[in-house]
């Protein structure tokens, strides 16, 4: 066990999933601890020709708007990370409810992105992540 990963461990340990938890993009999977299966990271490309200057505002606004998790900008597009504690307990109802979180997410995201032509469209409906 590293170092980092005790810090870590005893972060949640004095949290006790009180508060949601996130991992940047730039960190090793090795230094998740098992946690990234708690963690929902979808990202969104941005499409050809835009300005990435533009993301880091778009996503600004998105956690003004939407207050459900964390978007943020990295190369090349749009990051959303939500963490999910509740998968851990498997229950039904929970996990009914994040698919519709996950699709409420992703409706709300076209609805503030509409017009502005930043990010691909993705078949399906759905960023990738």
């Amino acid at each position: 066990v590293r170092v980092q990963d005790l810090m870590v461990l005893n972060i949640l340990q004095a949290n006790r999933f009180r508060r949601p938890y996130y991992f940047a993009t730039t960190v090793d999977p090795t230094s998740y601890v098992g946690l990234d299966r708690l963690v929902l990271s979808r990202s969104y490309p941005v499409k050809e020709g835009v300005d990435p200057g533009r993301i880091p505002a778009f996503a600004s606004e998105l956690n003004g708007a939407l207050n459900v998790g964390v978007f943020s900008a990295y190369p090349p597009g749009l990051l959303f990370q939500a963490s999910l504690p509740f998968l851990d307990d498997l229950d039904p109802a929970l996990l009914d409810a994040f698919i519709e979180f996950t699709a409420e997410v992703e409706i709300a995201v076209r609805q503030v992105e509409a017009g502005r032509g930043l990010l691909v469209e993705v078949e399906g409906g759905s960023g990738s992540g």
